[in-house]
């Protein structure tokens, strides 16, 4: 599960409170359209195309304003990565699966109410550029080695990467059976199920979604994999915002030792 940790938290401006009213209702109809669409990446794509230009020309940024203290979480706050505990808190989000829109939707308006919105979008996202999230930087620039039998010590592939830090572990079978493009594929289309876990991936369209960095943090600093847990990752169309979202990786119980 991801949580926010935020130093800062964002103010909604009258009209983008009436700009949600308006969309909410829109966009857990156009979730649904979707998700009925991803068994067949064509289909989906083509909707997605549609989409992208109803939910085009909006701006978002973080709230100015703290985090109250019945927001804290104090099982995350407990396994924050040393360099991070000052001077940041780690604010509580809910764990129904939309955890990671839901810790971005507390960052933008202070409740959880465009988790749906953000999802949507990143769908749309990662679908029409699927492209460059094919090879995004985050995970091309890692640099992560491993030890070959028979060519020594290497960079992990970016398949192998994509593997085991991207893909869900429910549809391992679609690797193995239909190769990494079919596997792909079917990561960025499951962005659009609701209620269901969101990894890696879709960490990076959610950054180019609100349109300036995101800083994930991670417990577990001995981690092989942390070059790509614990990143920054930008907007796919770059940036030139000051703000910073950061989203730590956790669960309900804490993290295992």
């Amino acid at each position: 599960m991801l949580r926010q940790i935020q130093t800062q938290s964002l103010i909604c401006q009258q009209e983008f409170h009436l700009w949600i009213c308006f969309r909410l209702p829109t966009a857990v109809v156009d979730l649904r359209r979707l998700a009925a669409c991803r068994r067949d990446f064509a289909q989906y794509l083509s909707l997605c195309e549609i989409l992208e230009k109803r939910y085009s020309g909006v701006s978002f940024s973080l709230n100015e304003e703290g985090v109250s203290q019945h927001q804290i979480d104090k099982v995350s706050l407990q396994i924050i990565p040393d360099s991070f505990k000052e001077p940041f808190l780690p604010a509580r989000s809910t764990g129904d699966g939309n955890c990671l829109f839901n810790s971005a939707s507390i960052a933008l308006c202070r409740d959880e109410r465009l988790a749906v919105e953000l999802r949507l979008r990143t769908s749309i996202e990662l679908a029409v550029h699927h492209d460059f999230y094919r090879n995004h930087p985050g995970l091309t620039g890692a640099r992560i080695q491993f030890q070959s039998r028979k060519d020594g010590v290497r960079d992990l592939p970016i398949e192998s990467l994509f593997d085991l830090t991207c893909f869900n572990s429910e549809y391992e079978g679609v690797l193995s059976k239909d190769g990494f493009e079919a596997a792909f594929k079917n990561e960025v289309m499951a962005t659009s199920v609701n209620y269901t876990y969101s990894g890696t991936l879709q960490i990076m369209g959610l950054a180019s979604v609100v349109g300036f960095p995101l800083e994930t943090l991670y417990p577990e600093q001995t981690n092989k994999f942390l070059p790509v847990y614990q990143n920054t990752f930008l907007p796919r169309s770059g940036t030139k915002s000051s703000q910073v979202l950061r989203i730590m990786w956790t669960n309900t119980g804490g993290w295992a030792d």
